[in-house]
């Protein structure tokens, strides 16, 4: 949720080459058979749907040999799947408002959007023409991706949002709540379960290989749409290497919910890179997140000084007012933030733990930030930090006492690592401008008995002794500067094996009975 302040930070990854505005744009990266986007027909997403923007049949399929237009606000409604091929591209039209489009999975409602590490599906603005040129400044075009589920979060009836006091998202029983940046009387925006009946393994299918650009549209002072929005995501929804780049408010967002988040990249965003609230208690791993650098060459106002806000918002709940059964309690391990401290003198903070927060965070790496752990509300948060390094900050943590956990790392530098821009900031793609994000060695770790998580010797998003999770093959080889910082990503050997066709069905496996669907709507 934003502050509405008036900064801004950049996107970029380890050992990657980052150049000019000019080459700050992403390519819609394709290793199949996917046409070139100019052999691709449009295909407005509002003729798939009817005129309430709900999706038409059991299975909508978008395909990657054509150019889909997410025109309008498009919605996958109760016991509807929408199923995504890899290489498809979905380009949103600019609205304002509460008009503005954007594609919402309702309670009940799947999507399965599989991309593959070389045809990764992309969203972004319909003036992206993914060659190159549309700079990572262009934000708010666009609405974003909000999933919607029945796992448990802490809104009471008639609850108020309490940055926006206008804005009620609370429904006519506790459990039931309306999602940020969208009508709040429409049910379809709605995510939990009425009295509390919640389905904390509640499946909203799958993203794998997702890339969100420059959306986060305001509707209105501490309103917008994220780049994901997830409400009440249940456990058995799989997120798999997310990117999102460019959004105008936070990077992901968590409503309660008990989803689970492993490899995702959040670049040049205007507010937090991961924010939570409302009771969210899933578990996250491998996330790198990189705010814009200011001095930008040829950036104006907020450009000009970097975007972004805070690396990691934990709340518990803000709705101090009502007594909470459930407190924000994730497990996280192996983040890497680099903020930016160029937009005022108080900063932005790594970590900003408030009221009603029990997180646990380990092994993760934030660097560039003007305080690094702060904890405020009422009351406090029993938030734990362990294993964790503190690179370059101004205040350690605030308030001062009580003292933090003796593992953690506070230091003005770590070896092999620099998370300051290498070479001024031009017109031309350098091969050697780039943030050294892969630390020399890996520091020593908290051990996590959840075997949900992979193994790790080393703090951070990147293990210091193997390669990248993002792929630098073939497939991107070509392609210089801050593209790069979007090249899709590598699976690795310890974790789940690809998924070429997706559940189409819902029904738990993948079989004949997905194939024969997908048979059907090729032969159509």
């Amino acid at each position: 949720m934003k502050k509405m302040k008036n900064a801004s930070k950049l996107l970029v990854g380890a050992v990657l080459a980052l150049g000019s505005m000019a080459a700050q744009a992403q390519k819609p990266y394709s290793c199949g058979t996917c046409p070139a986007l100019a052999d691709r027909p449009e295909v407005l997403l509002s003729t798939l749907a009817d005129a309430n923007g709900n999706l038409t049949g059991d299975h909508t399929l978008l395909t990657c040999d054509k150019l889909y237009i997410l025109d309008k606000k498009i919605y996958v409604g109760n016991g509807d799947t929408l199923t995504i091929l890899p290489g498809t591209v979905v380009k949103a039209t600019a609205q304002t408002g509460l008009t503005s489009s954007a594609l919402i999975v309702t309670r009940g409602g799947k999507i399965f959007a599989e991309g593959s590490e070389c045809s990764p599906i992309i969203f972004t603005s319909v003036s992206d023409p993914l060659d190159g040129t549309y700079s990572f400044t262009n934000k708010e075009t666009w609405g974003g991706i909000i999933i919607l589920g029945k796992a448990h979060n802490t809104v009471a009836a008639g609850e108020l949002n309490p940055e926006n006091p206008n804005y009620v998202i609370g429904g006519t029983t506790y459990g039931i709540a309306a999602i940020e940046g969208v009508a709040p009387t429409d049910p379809r925006n709605w995510y939990g379960a009425a009295n509390g009946a919640f389905v904390n393994d509640d499946n909203s299918g799958s993203l794998c290989y997702v890339s969100i650009r420059h959306g986060g549209t305001v509707i209105g002072t501490a309103n917008e749409i994220n780049g994901l929005t997830l409400g009440s995501v249940g456990s058995k929804t799989k997120l798999r290497f997310i990117e999102v780049i460019s959004n105008g408010d936070d990077g992901i967002e968590f409503f309660g919910g008990t989803v689970d988040l492993k490899y995702a990249r959040i670049m040049s965003c205007q507010d937090d890179y991961l924010d939570w609230d409302q009771g969210y208690t899933g578990r996250i791993q491998h996330v790198l997140g990189v705010q814009m650098p200011a001095g930008i060459s040829g950036a104006t106002g907020e450009a000009a000084l970097g975007y972004g806000d805070n690396g990691l918002e934990a709340d518990g709940d803000d709705g101090t007012a009502y007594a909470r059964a459930w407190l924000s309690n994730p497990l996280v391990s192996n983040v890497t933030i680099l903020g930016n401290d160029a937009d005022n003198a108080t900063g932005d903070v790594a970590l900003e733990l408030k009221e009603r927060d029990a997180s646990e965070i380990y092994n993760s790496i934030f660097a560039n930030f003007h305080t690094g752990i702060k904890r405020s509300g009422t009351p406090l948060p029993t938030s734990v930090v362990k294993n964790c390094t503190f690179v370059s900050m101004t205040v350690n943590q605030s308030p001062a006492t009580p003292a933090e956990d003796a593992s953690n790392t506070f230091a003005a530098t770590l070896g092999g690592f620099d998370p300051t821009f290498q070479i001024g900031m031009n017109n031309a793609v350098a091969a050697n401008d780039y943030y050294d994000v892969k630390p020399s060695s890996g520091g020593n770790v908290f051990p996590i008995t959840d075997t949900w998580f992979d193994a790790v010797t080393h703090r951070g998003a990147v293990n210091p002794s193997s390669a990248m999770w993002w792929n630098m093959s073939e497939c991107t080889a070509a392609i210089k500067g801050i593209a790069n910082a979007s090249a899709p990503v590598t699976e690795t050997a310890n974790n789940a094996s690809k998924v070429n066709l997706p559940d189409l069905n819902g029904d738990g496996v993948v079989n004949g009975a997905d194939f024969n669907i997908l048979v059907a709507y090729i032969g159509q």
